[in-house]
C-alpha cells in the first residue's frame, strides 16, 4: 500500500513538491545500510517508480515512514491524499508501538482495529478498493499475539539477526531449534543483553556496539526513560554494554518545543553527560539539524 500511495501523494503536491524534497534531505541514520535504503526509497518513490524489482522492502520503508509522517504533521497537510497517507503511516506507527507496549492484547487490538478502519475508510472513499490487497486483512489480528508480534516488518530481510542465533545448532531440526531460541531470547523479561559486535576498544571505550539487534555508534542519538542523548562513546563492563552520552535539553527556538510521540525537537547541553545501559536504550530512527536545534525521530 505504501508503494502505491506514496507516489500518488508526491504527484499531487504540485508546487509543494520542492518543499518535500528539501525536507527529505540531510537526514542522518546510525546504520549506513538504513541510510542507503532511505536514499534509494526517496529517489524511486518521488519519481513514481516504486514498482517491481525497484519496490523497497517493508523494512526499508520504516525509516521513510517516520520522515513522511513527520512531514505531514509539521506541514499541517490536510489535503485528501495527505490525510489518507497520514492515516496509513499512523497505522504502521501503531503496529511498531504495539511491539513495545505492555497494554494488554485487548487494548492493543482495539487501537490497531481503530487505526486500520480509519485508514481503510478514508482510502476507499478517495481511491476506491482496487489497490487494497486481500492479504492486508491479516494485519487486523496482530493485536491478538501475546508478547511478540510477528509481521513482515520484523522478519523480512533480517536473516542476519536470526543467523547469530543459529551457531552451534545441529542441522537436524534447525528451523525448530532456531525459532525456539529466538523466541526464548525475546520473550524472557530478564534476558541478558546480547552484545554481538563492538568496534576496537581504546582506553576501554569504543565508537560503536550492537546490542539486542540495535546499532549504537558515536554521534548517533538514543532515547532512555524519556530523555535523549547523543552518543560520545561505548564501553563494555562485565559483558554489558554502556553508552556515554551528551544529554539533550529543550530546543533553543521556543517555537519548536511541540513534540509528538514519534519525534522531538532538542538542543545539546555541552555541560551535561550521563552513562546509560545500552540494553535499556532505544536507538533513534533518524535525526536532522534544524538551525541550532535537532529533530529526532523515535519510531517506528
Amino acid at each position: 500500500m505504501l508503494s502505491a500511495e506514496l507516489p500518488l501523494y508526491c504527484a499531487s503536491l504540485g508546487d509543494k513538491a520542492d518543499e518535500l524534497d528539501a525536507f527529505l534531505d540531510n537526514w542522518s541514520f546510525a546504520d549506513s545500510k538504513v541510510s542507503r535504503s532511505y536514499l534509494k526509497l526517496k529517489q524511486i518513490v518521488c519519481t513514481g517508480e516504486a514498482q517491481g524489482h525497484n519496490r523497497p522492502s517493508c523494512s526499508e520503508y520504516l525509516s521513510f515512514v517516520s520522515v513522511i509522517l513527520c512531514w505531514l504533521t509539521l506541514s499541517s497537510d490536510t489535503s485528501p491524499r495527505g490525510r489518507v497517507l497520514g492515516l496509513l503511516c499512523k497505522f504502521v506507527l501503531d503496529i511498531q508501538q504495539a511491539k513495545r507496549c505492555d497494554e494488554g492484547c485487548a487494548r492493543v487490538q482495539e487501537r490497531l482495529g481503530r487505526s486500520w478502519s480509519a485508514w481503510l475508510t478514508a482510502h476507499v472513499a478517495l481511491l476506491g478498493s482496487m489497490l487494497v490487497k486481500p492479504k492486508s486483512h491479516w494485519l487486523l489480528h496482530v493485536g491478538e499475539f501475546q508478547r511478540i508480534l510477528v509481521d513482515c516488518f520484523i522478519i523480512e530481510r533480517l536473516h542476519r539477526r536470526a543467523k547469530k542465533f543459529s551457531k552451534s545448532i545441529p542441522q537436524n531440526g534447525l528451523e525448530y531449534a532456531l525459532l525456539a531460541r529466538i523466541f526464548a531470547h525475546h520473550a524472557s523479561p530478564d534476558h541478558p543483553d546480547l552484545v554481538t559486535n563492538s568496534s576496537a576498544m581504546r582506553g576501554g571505550l569504543s565508537t560503536s556496539c550492537q546490542v539486542n539487534g540495535q546499532l549504537f555508534r558515536q554521534g548517533a542519538f538514543v532515547l532512555f526513560d524519556g530523555f535523549a542523548g547523543k552518543i560520545l562513546a561505548c564501553s563494555i563492563d562485565n559483558g554489558e554494554a554502556f553508552l556515554t552520552v551528551q544529554l539533550c535539553c529543550v530546543p533553543n527556538d521556543p517555537r519548536l518545543v511541540s513534540n509528538e510521540s514519534f519525534y522531538s525537537f532538542v538542543s545539546l547541553d555541552p555541560n551535561r553527560s550521563a552513562k546509560w545501559r545500552a540494553g535499556s536504550c532505544t536507538a533513534a530512527v533518524s535525526w536532522k539539524d534544524v538551525c541550532d536545534d535537532v529533530i529526532i525521530l523515535h519510531l517506528p
